[in-house]
């Protein structure tokens, strides 16, 4: 099913569930997606037959949301417990991998629009990153090294 039809299609269940008429409901989507009024009609008629592929789009969607929400809770309890350095930079970067696979997927189903600046700054973002997971890295170093020179202290 293309985009467009899907859009108006939610569209038409939201006008419908704000109370519009058919006929007003027909008028305002065949001029905001300039179809024909037949074309919103033959939707309203057959609304029976796609609206629960929808309510199945939907639980999908869900369950897959909340199945990313279920692992970035894990990747980030894992963080907080984390003793080591090395794995709180590793449950970071699950983290980070979970936000990114979760953004592909939004991406994928429309639910995020990004024009081509952001696209652009994209490359931005990923420096940034990359920028903040070599300065843990560093700091994860650094703790390592004055654990160690402790621990030689101790021993003396």
């Amino acid at each position: 099913m293309k985009a467009k039809v899907l859009e108006r299609r939610l569209d038409l269940l939201k006008l419908e569930g704000n109370g519009f008429f058919p006929s007003e409901i027909v008028k305002e989507l065949s001029q905001k997606y300039a179809v024909t009024e037949r074309a919103v009609y033959y939707d309203l008629e057959t609304k029976h037959v796609w609206q629960p592929v929808f309510q199945e789009m939907k639980t999908t969607f869900l369950t897959i949301v909340n199945r990313h929400n279920q692992l970035y809770r894990k990747a980030s309890l894992s963080y907080m417990q984390a003793i080591s350095p090395h794995d709180k930079v590793l449950a970071l970067g699950l983290m980070r991998i979970l936000n990114k696979d979760m953004l592909d997927f939004l991406r994928s189903t429309g639910k995020v629009n990004i024009d081509s600046q952001q696209v652009k700054s994209e490359s931005n973002i990923e420096g940034l990153l990359r920028e903040y997971e070599s300065s843990i890295r560093e700091a994860a170093e650094k703790n390592i090294q004055a654990e160690s020179r402790q621990e030689s202290e101790n021993v003396s």
